[in-house]
């Protein structure tokens, strides 16, 4: 009830002080506009620009905050790690603006270091283990740069070396960070401290900061269960661990591998990731926004920030393992990511919201900047695929399908029979026929034994190769051309619709016949749709990158006639199974090239 309260005290100050933004919040939970994976990365960058110009001390603000009034200071630890992105996103775009921003968020880091070499928190002003490490990330990939001259590079190798000695300083017997600690605790998600001091020993051929990140990795290794699971995951001792400090103890074990090969760092790594790779490919659409030590998803809201690090932790794995899963699950989640990002507002376009919904646990009405840093680094790892809008939509399509297979099955529904009824004297009087998007083919298997006739089927989901090849409404892999195409129920779940309708057009011989069997939006359930989807009650969620397309008889005239089809008939139907005649709607729609 606390919680419940505190989050309506939130929304009403969001309304009240940022009345347009927190409109674009509620929005950005529906959204599912994707661009090229360019456009993302400069619209992300670009805000990280601004999150910059709004301060006077050219460190990354914090955030945008809606219950706050905008804007918050710059926050020292994550402007530690955004520097390093932004020379990536530098060195793809060859953009000087972002290379410019990194290299003043490093001298502002200089000039605030603590004498014994901390740096602190930005609202206590107290030295902190874990924001001392990320702000090594920053100074150590400017130290690395070939273009800087001799005395900026000393200046930062002092500085590298003062935070790592202090680091060193502070450090338990027992390998862990408890004094300096978040809340006076020993974090297993140190490990990204670890591994980046690690680092720093390496650069600068410095064995005991090696030895101390090697000390504290160890421990790291001790807290993980049997499970996988790794124990001081937690900000405080009342909470679930969060997705954003799960994924954070595999970056630095992983990073702190790349550097040593130490294969036991690997097999732990693994341990982990394996588990969540099989959670995600079998059992969560999404990773949850909280698990607990037996992986038990316990909050089924959106942590953005912890998506965002998983695809990119997903991309390198799927390269160090070849397992394909991984690159499965670095795609979906960022495509998911993709959609959510900010397309309008002066002050949120580029950026992402802290949770979906952005009320949720994680950084509630906020857009924080950490989660576009962790987003940009995806988007860079996912730059080396080339991969287009049509393949990204097709395997979220997909994936959707997956969880919710029982949505293509070998019965025929009273819908089904009346699909049957229509279909039969075109298929009779046809001789070329392709049934696209077929599922697991049953309606062809109808029509096969009815008329003893070949019936092509292709399927992007369920081919098996034998009755249904591979392929999909954008690419009809097929040599000849077809008498007669038809789709049952298939329409709805493409996004590009023009493009799959000049595909079809193109497949059709001269005069060539298309049915197009779909969805009625004006039926009860159309104009439910919506609440179903909310409730969970549909294939695809509310928060969903793709959203089902059903549309109106006037739409459809509309989008036939400029792809080139000239319609003849239309039968609208109600199920009979339906309570009532509105219950369920379905239009059959008989069109021919023109």
């Amino acid at each position: 009830m606390k919680n419940i309260l505190r989050k309506m005290r939130l929304l009403f100050l969001s309304l009240l002080k940022n009345p347009i933004s927190s409109l674009d919040f509620f929005k950005s939970i529906r959204t599912e506009e994707i661009y090229e994976n360019d456009i993302h990365i400069k619209l992300a960058s670009d805000w990280l620009l601004k999150a910059q110009e709004v301060g006077a001390d050219n460190g990354y603000s914090r955030g945008f905050y809606l219950y706050k009034n905008g804007w918050d200071k710059s926050y020292i630890e994550t402007t530690g790690y955004i520097i390093p992105t932004l020379l990536n996103v530098y060195l793809l775009t060859k953009d000087n603006r972002y290379k410019k921003s990194a290299l003043k968020a490093g001298e502002w880091l200089l000039y605030i270091q603590k004498e014994n070499g901390a740096f602190t928190d930005i609202d206590k002003d107290i030295e902190l283990v874990f924001d001392t490490g990320q702000v090594l990330y920053g100074l150590i990939a400017i130290y690395e740069l070939e273009d800087i001259d001799n005395l900026q590079r000393e200046k930062y190798k002092q500085a590298i070396i003062k935070a790592s000695n202090w680091l060193c300083k502070v450090q338990d017997s027992d390998g862990s960070w408890t004094k300096f600690g978040f809340n006076s605790i020993a974090h297993s998600y140190y490990s990204r401290v670890s591994s980046i001091l690690y680092k720093a020993g390496m650069i600068l051929d410095n064995n005991l900061f090696k030895e101390s990140a090697t000390k504290h990795i160890q421990w790291v290794l001790k807290s993980q269960f049997d499970n996988g699971f790794f124990d001081k995951l937690k900000f405080s001792s009342d909470e679930n661990p969060l997705l954003h400090t799960i994924i954070y103890v595999l970056e630095g074990l992983y990073d702190y591998y790349i550097l040593t090969k130490d294969n036991n760092i690997l097999n732990a790594l693994l341990k982990n990731a394996n588990v969540l790779k099989e959670i995600n490919i079998q059992r969560d659409l999404l990773l949850c926004s909280q698990y607990n030590e037996n992986f038990d998803c316990i909050n089924e809201e959106r942590c953005i920030t912890g998506l965002a690090q998983w695809s990119n932790l997903s991309f390198k794995l799927y390269e160090l393992t070849k397992n394909k899963d991984y690159l499965l699950i670095a795609r979906k989640t960022l495509y998911y990511l993709k959609a959510k990002q900010f397309k309008q507002n002066n002050n949120l376009k580029g950026a992402l919201a802290g949770s979906i919904p952005f009320w949720g646990t994680y950084a509630p009405f906020s857009a924080v900047n950490w989660g576009v840093k962790f987003y940009i680094d995806a988007l860079l790892e996912n730059e080396k695929y080339k991969l287009s809008l049509i393949d990204d939509s097709n395997l979220w399509i997909g994936e959707c399908f997956k969880f919710q297979n029982h949505v293509v099955n070998s019965t025929f529904s009273q819908t089904s029979k009346v699909y049957l009824k229509t279909l039969e004297k075109y298929i009779k009087n046809a001789t070329n026929i392709l049934d696209l998007g077929c599922g697991e083919g049953k309606f062809i298997r109808y029509f096969q034994d009815m008329f003893n006739k070949e019936i092509n089927g292709i399927d992007p989901y369920f081919f098996d190769g034998k009755i249904v090849k591979e392929g999909n409404v954008y690419n009809i892999d097929f040599k000849k051309e077809f008498d007669l195409i038809y789709t049952i129920e298939v329409l709805q779940h493409v996004k590009y619709l023009d493009i799959a309708l000049e595909e079809i057009n193109k497949r059709l011989s001269k005069d060539g016949i298309f049915i197009v069997c779909d969805r009625n939006p004006n039926s009860f359930i159309g104009y439910i749709k919506s609440i179903q989807e909310y409730r969970g009650k549909w294939m695809y969620a509310f928060d969903s990158p793709f959203i089902e397309k059903w549309y109106s008889l006037l739409k459809w005239k509309k989008i036939l006639k400029k792809s080139g089809f000239k319609i003849e008939e239309i039968i609208t139907f109600s199920s009979k199974n339906g309570k009532f005649g509105w219950m369920n709607r379905y239009n059959i729609i008989i069109t021919r090239k023109k």
